[in-house]
């Protein structure tokens, strides 16, 4: 008995190309659904419109958005779905030889500047429910001012709930993840800088006082070092001054997608 055919994905085969005027209406043809519909499904889709399709359904609905000036790739899920695991950094120094890093696993690399292929930033916001004691008191003034500068620099709300009392009550608050992965070739391997949690001093003077201003700092300097790299959805706000929860990430899977779809085009061109 034949194997079955394995799932394909389809996916836009470039950034201008997911911004074609037409896509939404041609997809909601495609998919028999309202443009309105397919427009939802296309801002959540970070470039991979299609999962787990048939072979011969993903190359009908390609054909149809080719009709509408729409260039696709029809590739397979097991491809689409593959990322080097992610090797997070302590610190990270950009020098003239390559992004000079300390693992948080331990050991020191030198990463050459031309491996390195791909810059995305990515944040969200994770909400967590947990039990404590009494309803407490509010904030503290440096809290607050956290939270103020955090809220400025990317539009999103920060709650750091409240204070434990006596009383048993559930608490909420909200955790803002920022990271930068860093995608390599020769070979494939992925970086991961945790903006709240690394060693910026290697930035000299342009260390700044905040997490997100130090992780602006690094990006600029990579995107300085690596003008041939490709970059991130959230890489070009965050380098624009743009307010980064403009991008919708809900969560880690979000962050991915986008780099599954970039990452599944690029082996599909080698």
């Amino acid at each position: 008995m034949p194997a079955p055919d394995p799932g394909f994905s389809l996916l836009a085969a470039s950034a201008a190309d997911l911004r074609r005027e037409g896509l939404p209406k041609a997809l909601g043809r495609a998919l028999g659904i309202t443009a309105i519909d397919a427009g939802m499904i296309l801002r959540r889709s970070r470039g991979i419109l299609r999962e787990g399709l048939g072979r011969e359904e993903a190359e009908r609905i390609a054909a149809v958005l080719g009709s509408a000036g729409v260039a696709t790739r029809v590739i397979a899920d097991a491809v689409v779905a593959a990322l080097p695991p992610a090797r997070a950094l302590l610190r990270v120094e950009p020098t003239p030889a390559g992004l000079d890093v300390l693992l948080r696993a331990g050991g020191r690399e030198v990463i050459p500047w031309e491996r390195i292929v791909l810059l995305s930033v990515g944040p969200w916001q994770e909400t967590i429910r947990t039990a404590a004691k009494g309803g407490g008191a509010g904030p503290t003034a440096g809290e607050m001012a956290a939270k103020a500068g955090f809220m400025a620099m990317t539009g999103l709300p920060v709650n750091f709930g409240r204070r434990k009392g006596s009383e048993p009550k559930a608490v909420v608050r909200t955790e803002f993840h920022l990271l930068l992965d860093l995608l390599l070739e020769g070979p494939e391997d992925r970086l991961r800088v945790d903006g709240n949690r690394c060693d910026y001093s290697g930035l000299g003077a342009a260390m700044a006082p905040t997490s997100l201003a130090n992780l602006k700092a690094l990006a600029a300097a990579l995107a300085a070092a690596l003008p041939g790299a490709a970059r991130g959805g959230g890489t070009e706000l965050l380098l624009a001054g743009g307010r980064l929860s403009a991008l919708g990430y809900e969560s880690e899977e979000d962050f991915l997608r986008e780099q599954r779809w970039w990452w599944a085009l690029r082996r599909a061109e080698s």
